[in-house]
């Protein structure tokens, strides 16, 4: 039986300007790679390493795919609070109301307090953290001590869906 979804969210990988700076990477990468070897034009002066430079190029590309597939997917519903960080989850984790102690919305430094964005631990007590970019999260402390927090660009729907949910169960 699926239950009633309260809140989804998708999001991927840093601002949409880093997204556009990386294409533009990728596609001078490529431009410089077809000048080089198929026009066979020497763009590379003399007292540089051709071939360096054209390895750090040549892996622009792949940096650039990377990043475009990298997603936090939060779904919050009846049974809990269900997220993955695609690729490195290929499934959900549901973490189920049962298991919370407390779960709320927050404003965080994800600088100061986890190191960045991505996925993250934080070994002074602030748990681990998932996240894409942005400061707002959903902060979940579960009962055996342990602490989440997932990024969201919506907390004010997250709130809401977590006080539909979570207050209904506990």
């Amino acid at each position: 039986m699926k239950m009633d979804i309260l809140f989804s969210e998708k999001q991927y990988m840093g601002p949409k300007a880093l997204h556009w700076f990386m294409y533009v990477m990728g596609i001078a990468s490529l431009l410089f790679l077809t000048i080089h070897f198929i026009w066979g034009l020497d763009v590379v002066s003399q007292n540089e390493n051709p071939k360096a430079m054209i390895s750090v190029i040549a892996i622009l590309p792949v940096i650039t795919f990377f990043f475009s597939i990298i997603r936090l997917e939060t779904i919050i519903d009846a049974s809990g609070i269900s997220v993955r960080m695609f690729p490195f989850q290929p499934r959900f984790i549901l973490h189920e109301w049962k298991d919370i102690k407390r779960c709320y919305t927050r404003t965080y430094h994800p600088i100061a307090e986890y190191g960045g964005w991505g996925y993250r631990i934080n070994f002074f007590g602030k748990g681990r953290a998932l996240n894409t970019h942005g400061n707002k999260g959903i902060q979940i402390e579960f009962k055996d001590g342990k602490k989440l927090l997932i990024g969201t660009q919506k907390p004010e729907i997250a709130e809401k869906a977590i006080h539909l949910a979570f207050v209904k169960t506990s």
